[in-house]
């Protein structure tokens, strides 16, 4: 495009000769061959400047692409690492720790107005089983023993009760706050005090899932 601006101007510049000779009566030859070379030359540069358009529309184009594909790829990234770094947070619970102890974490879940005091005030449920139970979704430790196994049918009853949500109490019954001692926590320690909903027995064996009902009462068949 500059040649064709360039070849442009000395056009001009010869078509201005041009006609100030034809118009003083003068031979005007040599500047009219001038103003056809020039001419073809401008002709000639036009296919070229076309080619090399259509080369800078397709390049620009793959720029758009590829700025569209590192958008993608960027928020990808921020995904990714987001999901590292809480991979990494969750692996300091498995990590040894030879020089130091590390505080212990509490991990619950708050339900609020899961019930009623005798007030009539509502009260929030607390859940803290999954401060023990750190592995309950983790399939590599099915075949470990408690609190490290596996929770049976993730898909089922983990994927449609999360306990990030539902808690754990609801259906396997125990102290939901406590963490220590364990006779505490699953309710089992206090014979004289088993209040419902707050420090009933952990059910176990066939009574595992009588609780179900709860919830389920009318459904026959899942």
């Amino acid at each position: 495009k500059e040649d064709k601006k360039f070849a442009g101007s000395r056009l001009d510049e010869a078509y201005y000769y041009y006609k100030k000779a034809m118009h003083e009566g003068e031979n005007y030859d040599v500047q009219l061959a001038k103003v056809k070379k020039i001419k073809k030359e401008i002709a000639k540069l036009e296919p070229i400047i076309k080619e090399r358009e259509q080369a800078l529309e397709k390049a620009e184009s793959a720029l758009l692409e590829l700025k569209a594909r590192q958008i993608k790829l960027e928020e990808e990234l921020r995904e990714l690492t987001f999901k590292r770094d809480q991979l990494e947070r969750q692996m300091d619970f498995y990590k040894p720790f030879p020089f130091f102890w590390k505080i212990a974490e509490i991990k619950q879940t708050v339900i609020p107005g899961a019930r009623h005091n005798n007030f009539s005030e509502i009260t929030y449920k607390v859940d803290r089983c999954m401060t023990c139970h750190i592995s309950y979704k983790d399939t590599y430790y099915q075949d470990f023993d408690h609190p490290l196994k596996t929770h049976p049918n993730l898909d089922i009853l983990i994927k449609e009760h999360p306990p990030q949500k539902t808690g754990c109490t609801w259906c396997h019954l125990g102290q939901g706050p406590a963490t220590w001692p364990v006779e505490d926590a699953h309710g089992s320690h206090h014979e004289t005090d088993q209040t419902p909903e707050l420090n009933e027995p952990i059910l176990k064996g066939h009574f595992m899932e009588s609780n179900c009902r709860n919830c389920h009462a009318q459904v026959v068949k899942l």
